[in-house]
């Protein structure tokens, strides 16, 4: 058995155990402060006599520490050291994941938590349930009232028997065992095993970075804590000062500035496209010896509008040089099937040297660069190839 410190106290990264056993590269403790995940929040890092503990994993009442190359032995007095910054991040962030939620269904009482991820590198949970950034916004300040009140984060311990699911948050079929550990932050009430800080002046800030789908599962918020979510603020800030003054808003205007700005860009797409389209049916015939070419460049073309106009031309006995120019240009080259004209030849030879690529079969080849500035350039070269044809 290993006598789990992290559920004494959280704060404790630096201890001395004995080795009781060992399992090829896995070592087991009769104590320690390594927390081996759960709740959503990631495994704790560190080292045992100065070797790196590469995972951890609990199995019957014994944490077993992974330690790839261990030489300790049965018997061993070794000392232990968590890495603490990491532990202290993500305790702040679990907590601040309990004040997150409870906040959002305190608003929207349907609210349903689907899943927790807190790792180093990403702070999130999953909701399922109507959200938008009003809202969002509306429990990021709840949640900030709550740190700068620095509320106590309060832990008990329940019998199964005694909890009461209208006062407690409980999902009770993954309860295991009689005994259930409840945090409690404020007014809310929560069945969790997981690590916390002891008062929520800790986290020192919030901040909701980010949300997306997440498929059937829902909605993901991503958030950040403490030093993390100020400085992020703050460079979210001078991004905002810099985007406002792109589009002559205040900054306080730059949402519905950003939408117009995207209706109008969105209607011009729209229009580009259309007159596309219109050229796409109005391409001029030119011979180039004895070949029947229709080419031409157009602004915002879809690649799938370009292979259809392609296809038509190429069935009419036509070669098609078509190009379409938006973040990049898209090139497409067709020939009837009884041409001689290699078109992926042709269009690898125009493109490659411009840093493009193009693929495709000799009577129909696609390709493309990143570039904007070279479309006249690439269609004069696959003009010249098909004179030299």
């Amino acid at each position: 058995m290993t006598v789990k410190l992290y559920k004494r106290d959280p704060y404790m990264f630096e201890f001395e155990a004995t080795v009781t056993a060992t399992d090829g590269d896995w070592v087991a403790l009769d104590v320690s402060a390594f927390y081996p995940g759960g709740g959503g929040q990631g495994k704790d890092t560190g080292t045992v006599q100065g070797l790196p503990v590469h995972d951890l994993r609990a199995k019957d009442d014994i944490l077993w520490h992974l330690i790839p190359g261990s030489p300790l032995q049965p018997g061993t007095r070794v000392w232990c050291s968590v890495d603490w910054e990491r532990r202290y991040q993500l305790m702040r962030a679990h907590t601040a994941e309990h004040m997150l939620f409870s906040a959002l269904q305190r608003q929207r009482p349907e609210m349903e938590l689907v899943k927790i991820s807190l790792e180093e590198g990403q702070k999130q949970l999953i909701v399922r349930g109507d959200l938008d950034w009003d809202l969002l916004l509306t429990v990021q300040d709840e949640v900030n009232q709550a740190v700068r009140e620095n509320l106590s984060v309060l832990r008990s311990c329940l019998h199964r028997d005694d909890l009461d699911p209208e006062e407690v948050r409980v999902k009770m079929e993954r309860i295991e065992g009689d005994e259930i550990s409840v945090v409690e932050v404020g007014q809310d009430r929560v069945a969790c095993s997981g690590i916390h800080v002891m008062e929520t002046g800790e986290i020192e800030a919030f901040l909701i970075i980010r949300m997306a789908s997440a498929g059937k599962d829902g909605t993901a918020i991503e958030f950040l804590v403490g030093e993390e979510a100020t400085a992020t603020a703050l460079a979210l800030a001078n991004h905002a000062l810099q985007a406002a003054e792109a589009l002559g808003s205040r900054v306080e205007d730059l949402p519905r500035s950003a939408r117009n700005a995207k209706e109008r860009s969105e209607s011009q797409r729209r229009a580009l496209k259309q007159y596309a389209r219109q050229v796409l049916a109005a391409l001029p015939l030119e011979e180039v010896g004895d070949i029947k070419v229709r080419s031409g460049v157009l602004p915002m073309a879809d690649r799938a509008e370009l292979s259809e106009a392609a296809e038509s031309i190429r069935s009419n006995g036509e070669v098609a040089v078509l190009l379409s120019v938006d973040d990049g240009i898209s090139v497409v080259l067709a020939a009837p099937e009884d041409s001689s004209l290699d078109c992926k030849r042709l269009l690898q030879e125009s493109l490659t040297p411009l840093g493009g690529r193009g693929g495709g079969k000799q009577c129909f080849s696609q390709g493309g660069v990143s570039r904007c500035d070279c479309a006249r350039e690439i269609l004069q070269s696959i003009m010249d190839g098909i004179r030299l044809s």
